[in-house]
């Protein structure tokens, strides 16, 4: 015996084929949402929506983009927000900075010395100062011989020292 409320809708239009079955009420409900846009000539080769469509599952939009809103920050700012308090976290700082902020993702100790503290402040440079951040396990020498921040030395950092 044959159900006199299910209904087949079959459209093909070169490669795409929308093929709607089931009670009448869903494949009108469909039809009605796929119509204008098969006439307005919109793009249906989503084929996820398409099996959707066949499942009678409503098709679920995009998610917006998700804006991320960055404010540049210089390095003095940087410094005084951390507010390191020896030459170890003022080195640490300072890679943080080059690899988060200007897009480092490594740095020749020629690099970190030019953007040492003036001479103001009490943390000094001296070539043992990398060594400490070195065995401290705070940075690493990467393949070329220049230095990145550990995931250590990363949380050092972000944690406020």
């Amino acid at each position: 015996m044959r159900n006199e409320n299910f209904t087949v809708f079959r459209y093909r239009k070169g490669e795409i084929e929308i093929d709607l079955q089931g009670e009448r009420d869903f494949v009108e409900r469909q039809l009605a949402d796929l119509l204008p846009r098969i006439l307005a000539g919109e793009d249906l080769q989503n084929i996820r929506e398409l099996e959707n469509l066949k499942r009678g599952e409503k098709t679920e939009e995009p998610e917006p983009p998700v804006m991320r809103v960055r404010k540049r920050i210089e390095l003095d700012e940087f410094r005084a927000l951390k507010a390191p308090s020896n030459s170890v976290e003022h080195l640490l700082t300072l890679a943080y900075y080059l690899e988060k902020y200007e897009g480092f993702p490594e740095y020749e100790a020629e690099d970190l010395k030019k953007r040492w503290p003036d001479k103001s402040l009490e943390a000094t440079w001296d070539e043992e100062l990398l060594e400490r951040c070195l065995s401290s396990g705070f940075l690493e020498n990467s393949a070329s011989g220049a230095f990145t921040l550990t995931f250590t030395g990363e949380q050092y950092v972000q944690g406020g020292f």
